[in-house]
């Protein structure tokens, strides 16, 4: 499951693993700035090489980047 950056809170999250027995992705934004620094410290244990893919798109004013790791 994936959700929109507004659907990133502790409730959300909470009900799609306790009550769904749910994976899930969320998005963090910069405006969430502790979450987003407490994402990449545990991020950083997991992320052992290069990314696999690295995604770029330009438009609208912003620049969206995602970068994906494989296992």
């Amino acid at each position: 499951m994936t959700a929109d950056a507004a659907h990133t809170c502790v409730e959300t999250a909470r009900y799609l693993v306790e009550d769904c027995g749910a994976d899930y992705l969320l998005t963090i934004k910069g405006n969430r700035s502790s979450l987003h620094a407490a994402a990449v410290t545990a991020g950083r244990e997991l992320i052992a090489a290069e990314p696999d893919h690295i995604i770029e798109e330009r438009g609208h004013g912003r620049i969206n980047r995602w970068t994906t790791w494989g296992r």
